[in-house]
């Protein structure tokens, strides 16, 4: 139901995993919204965010500053290739997302408000993967806050794009708002209701109308019930929990190791991990994990490098018990962290827990296809659980990034 159009090269190890995610989205969220185009859909992945805005209304600072990487314009999905990024994304959640945009459009004739597309497309965008958990533990600690500091975003602030909005952190918390609000309209009504406003907006009714004949309030009073519904939910916020910027490539040959520091955002904490790093260079290692230590207990944040660092340091010395509690840790609250994704599957294999790393690497070439380790090391797993044919694939798959 798809056309995908790539940069001849890399960028056509995505096409599998595309069609992966696209299709099972046409099947799943066609059935739930009531709605399976006819006409073929056209998917385009854009080398770099600077071609990407040529094409879109989004400026660079927008896409830098939102960390939008992906938009449903001109009839078509549209998204930068993950290869531009240094840790990739999550590319196949996006996409599914932007699908959902592109049914409500359709439905709706266009008539569906920006802050309900958006709320429904995140709250839709996992199901593909047959996963409700839509609220990532980033958004449901910004939420929290907002809520505790009388902190939200009106929707009126909202347009023309969440992706205008001034900062990462607001653009989570508007996402969380919106989805929670779509999350609230299900328990009233039931998800068939998204069909049914989409229906009667097609048919004519203003959106205000419509929310009123079918959950017998208008806009204001939903509002008001659904903030106090959120607040009984009892949100956990996470101290330390900020918002990680996409960074993406500006030389494709440089390793991303090299510039992590810039990531880090106290000066303290830099020292400390440049010191680690360097004593860990050098072969002491049980030296390094105790600035590494320092450099954790220093930082306000929970920033998913340095629990990386260490805990990739612990894998070196074989002690797997405290490597596993930190990178699980740190998957609770960055869950789709290349990186640590990466390292549990290294742990795992070093293990010999085959089962375990193949699940953590098969997530980690989902999220960065382009990472040759990534693919070596799922390689390696298949090989060693006599997996011949899915390690045929696999190597397939690699052929395309070599």
């Amino acid at each position: 139901h798809f056309i995908f159009r790539v940069v001849d090269g890399p960028d056509r190890v995505l096409l599998p995993f595309a069609e992966e995610v696209l299709e099972k989205s046409y099947a799943i969220l066609g059935d739930l919204l009531r709605m399976h185009p006819q006409d073929k859909i056209i998917v385009e992945f854009y080398p770099g965010q600077e071609p990407f805005s040529k094409v879109s209304p989004l400026t660079l600072k927008d896409i830098t500053t939102s960390g939008t990487v992906a938009l449903c314009k001109y009839n078509r999905i549209l998204a930068i290739s993950p290869r531009f990024l240094v840790r990739g994304y999550n590319w196949m959640d996006t996409l599914s997302h932007e699908f959902v945009h592109y049914l409500l459009t359709i439905k709706s004739r266009n008539h569906f408000p920006l802050w309900l597309h958006e709320g429904v497309a995140k709250y839709l965008e996992t199901r593909w993967r047959n996963e409700k958990n839509y609220l990532s533990p980033l958004m449901e600690t910004v939420l929290a806050g907002g809520l505790e500091r009388d902190y939200l975003i009106p929707l009126e602030n909202m347009m023309p794009s969440l992706a205008k909005l001034k900062t990462a952190e607001d653009v989570q918390l508007a996402y969380a708002q919106v989805s929670t609000m779509m999350e609230y309209l299900a328990e009233l009504k039931g998800e068939e209701l998204i069909s049914d406003l989409l229906d009667d907006l097609a048919g004519g009714s203003s959106f205000e109308e419509a929310l009123a004949s079918r959950i017998g309030m208008d806009l204001g009073a939903f509002q008001a019930r659904w903030k106090e519904q959120i607040k009984k939910k009892n949100l956990k916020a996470i101290p330390g929990h900020t918002a990680l910027l996409f960074r993406f490539k500006s030389d494709l040959s440089a390793e991303e190791e090299d510039k992590d520091y810039g990531e880090i955002q106290m000066k303290r904490t830099r020292d400390l991990v440049f010191l680690a790093d360097i004593l860990n260079s050098r072969n002491r290692p049980q030296a390094a994990v105790v600035e590494y230590k320092k450099a954790i207990q220093e930082t306000q944040t929970l920033n998913p490098i340095l629990y990386n660092k260490l805990a990739l340091t612990y894998i070196n010395l074989k002690q797997y018990p405290e490597a596993e509690t930190l990178l699980k840790e740190s998957l609770g609250y960055y869950p789709m962290f290349h990186t640590t994704l990466l390292n549990l599957g290294e742990l795992y294999l070093a293990t010999s827990r085959l089962e375990q790393a193949r699940t953590y690497f098969e997530q980690a070439v989902k999220i960065n296809p382009f990472n040759p380790f990534a693919h070596a090391r799922l390689i390696d797993t298949f090989q060693r659980l006599g997996l011949k044919k899915e390690k045929e694939l696999q190597a397939g798959l690699y052929r395309y990034i070599q």
